[in-house]
């Protein structure tokens, strides 16, 4: 029997599967735009965020379990950890926010990326983007990300001269599974005889 795995989207990946034609739908794109906007005020920020990562060839997945918005896979998730903890602003992060995503940074040895998004209306078209900065246009607004990377503190450089620069985040792969068998011992003929007679003898 054929079972079917249901995949349930959010509205950011929603809309970046449609608008790369890989999930039909009839309504039109700005309208499907404005109507995912009234469904949530975070849509836009959150999906600007999500396709830049994408643009960068970036896998984004939820990132609840971090307490942020998504976390970044290099690629498969079964191949790859993820390296980044995506937070996305709607206005200028606390001190106690930037202290709770530090400590995460530590304790995961994740990079965090405090990311921040900007419109403006105008008819400009996109431009090259790394992975702290992107500028990208829909529906006649100029979206800019901007974003702020919080590195864990490495004790290895703690004392040389790029103790206070960012660093690159290391590539996390994932170790292959390996199934352990479990070795039992076979019980000579006559061991087990004997509990079986001793068993009867009690009984």
């Amino acid at each position: 029997m054929e079972t079917k795995r249901r995949r349930h989207l959010s509205l950011p990946e929603t809309y970046y599967a449609v608008i790369n034609g890989l999930l039909p739908i009839d309504e039109p794109l700005r309208e499907l735009w404005e109507r995912f906007n009234s469904l949530s005020v975070a849509f836009v920020r959150n999906f600007i965020v999500y396709q830049h990562f994408r643009h960068l060839d970036w896998i984004p997945k939820s990132g609840l379990n971090y307490g942020a918005h998504y976390v970044l896979y290099r690629g498969s998730a079964t191949e790859f950890h993820s390296e980044y903890i995506v937070y996305v602003q709607d206005e200028a992060s606390s001190w106690n926010t930037i202290q709770s995503l530090t400590r995460i940074a530590a304790d995961v040895k994740k990079t965090v990326l405090l990311c921040t998004v900007t419109a403006e209306i105008t008819g400009s078209e996109d431009s090259p983007a790394d992975l702290t900065f992107g500028v990208y246009s829909f529906h006649d607004v100029q979206y800019t990300v901007e974003a702020i990377a919080i590195r864990f503190w490495d004790p290895s450089i703690a004392d040389g001269p790029q103790s206070y620069t960012f660093q690159q985040q290391p590539v996390l792969s994932k170790k292959p599974k390996t199934v352990k068998k479990k070795n039992r011992a076979k019980r000579p003929k006559h061991q087990l005889e004997e509990t079986l007679t001793t068993s009867g003898n009690s009984a």
